[in-house]
């Protein structure tokens, strides 16, 4: 989640620059209006979108029906079976606090800036020109509007004393619907105030909504002089309502430049294809990226065990068979379960190795106690979404992140591109587990799993495995 916040902030912020540095002062107005909002939307959509490379995205789920199930044991680790206690991470439960603290916040805010203008709109006589409604107010106030109505000083307007001009660009906001935009973007402040760029991109949308406005008005009173010298009149009057799209707002200096600019239509379209390999650049680097391919079952031995053609003797046999015993006992069905892993002490682990390598296959083939060569690193393999939405599922699968176990929820906190390995496994009858859930998952992150390859090619160790083997039927 904080990796989604991150890419959210970096994408909107590269956005705004290009309309900074590209757009801001060229009279594209209509076009910048909707690059404003779609960027903003297109900075929170970008790092939910996923991209899977060609090939197969399938992972392997089901055991292999194999006549032996062997449980592996590493001679120079130890094994960690236990399940550790889940920690409360203070920072974290620190930062969701103080984030409702501000969203609660922000949202009273939003609701006080709103609450005069639904109280004005109740309370006051109405008109109408020009197809918009007219609010008549009977206190002083600078004309403003806001969604559908504007909202006047009822005696300056019944005697005339608004100038046409104003009444023009006031008609324009509620016209071209610039109310929506504001809104759109002041809830989204309330959830998202910890994007520093979404500040910027709500003073270039009212700054732009002023550019449009001030279109709308020279577009049927020509006089751009007369227009601008009364703008300098009203500067120092003060904006009536945080939401509005009142006359007096942002930079005068700008809007004075913009009322005089002109873009060639051969500049605007270069300006906007280059908006193009921008937006698929960040498409590139801000989605998620997962590494699919067809996996198959890992092999993850080098090679064959180590014997001998010759093999032991009976009496080496009935050694190896007597140690081995030791540990290897038998369950009320009869099959053979093993606590050989804690118990075994290296001496005569280490005679049992000896022993093992200087047997035949044939015998080797016989015993429950075995020694593989050095393993390979498990492929590296990336989960699909559809799998991490099914280990969130306590009764589908038993978790594990790198090698401890911790609860379903937490894979929520993570990517898909989060991980290099994940290896699914069927829960065998004699598993604890085995009932309370279908699957053991263990993924590792992508450091980790780095870690995890470098450490197991550099080791060159033998590893002992108890093997219990199946009975062959006879006929």
């Amino acid at each position: 989640m904080t990796s989604y916040f991150i890419r959210t902030i970096l994408c909107s912020g590269l956005l705004m620059l290009f309309y900074t540095l590209f757009l801001e002062r060229e009279k594209l107005l209509r076009f910048n209006r909707f690059y404003l909002l779609l960027s903003i939307a297109f900075s929170f959509i970008v790092p939910l979108i996923t991209f899977s490379s060609p090939g197969s995205a399938e992972i392997v789920e089901k055991s292999i029906a194999l006549n032996t199930t062997v449980l592996l044991y590493q001679v120079t680790d130890a094994v960690n079976t236990t399940i550790p206690v889940k920690k409360t991470d203070w920072f974290i439960n620190s930062v969701i606090v103080f984030y409702i603290i501000v969203t609660v916040i922000q949202a009273l805010r939003f609701a006080r800036n709103i609450y005069p203008l639904i109280y004005t709109r109740k309370n006051f006589a109405t008109s109408e020109l020009m197809g918009v409604k007219l609010v008549l107010i009977e206190n002083a106030v600078t004309p403003f509007g806001f969604l559908n109505k504007v909202y006047l000083n009822k005696k300056e307007f019944e005697s005339g004393k608004i100038e046409q001009e104003i009444l023009l660009h006031e008609l324009a906001h509620i016209k071209q619907k610039h109310s929506l935009d504001i809104l759109f973007v002041e809830i989204l402040l309330v959830f998202a105030w910890f994007n520093p760029f979404l500040f910027l991109y709500r003073r270039a949308i009212r700054l732009n909504h002023e550019f449009l406005a001030d279109d709308a008005v020279l577009a049927k009173e020509k006089d751009v002089s007369a227009y601008q010298y009364l703008l300098l009149e009203k500067t120092t009057q003060q904006d009536h309502h945080h939401f509005t799209s009142s006359f007096n707002f942002l930079n005068i200096k700008k809007r004075f430049l913009m009322m005089t600019q002109h873009t060639t239509a051969q500049k605007a379209i270069i300006r906007q294809l280059t908006l193009i390999p921008v937006l698929l650049l960040l498409l590139i680097f801000f989605s998620d990226k997962i590494l699919s391919q067809k996996n198959d079952v890992p092999k993850v031995l080098h090679g064959e065990a180590p014997s001998t053609k010759e093999g032991v003797s009976k009496e080496l046999m009935d050694e190896y068979e007597a140690i081995s015993g030791k540990y290897l006992i038998k369950d009320a069905n009869g099959h053979s379960t093993s606590n050989i892993f804690k118990r075994i002490t290296k001496p005569e682990m280490d005679r049992l190795e000896t022993i093992f390598r200087k047997m035949s296959k044939e015998q080797q083939s016989k015993v429950n106690i075995v020694f593989m060569p050095p393993i390979r690193p498990l492929p590296k393999t990336v989960p699909t979404g559809k799998m991490m939405q099914d280990f969130s599922d306590p009764a589908y699968c038993g978790l594990w992140i790198n090698e401890k176990r911790v609860s379903n929820e937490t894979i929520k906190k993570y990517r898909t591109s989060d991980f290099s390995q994940v290896f699914i496994s069927n829960l065998s009858p004699n598993a604890l587990a085995y009932g309370k859930y279908k699957y053991q998952v263990n993924l590792m992150t992508n450091d980790f799993y780095n870690d995890y390859y470098a450490k197991t090619m550099a080791d060159t160790s033998h590893h002992m495995a108890v093997v219990f083997r199946k009975k062959e039927k006879k006929n």
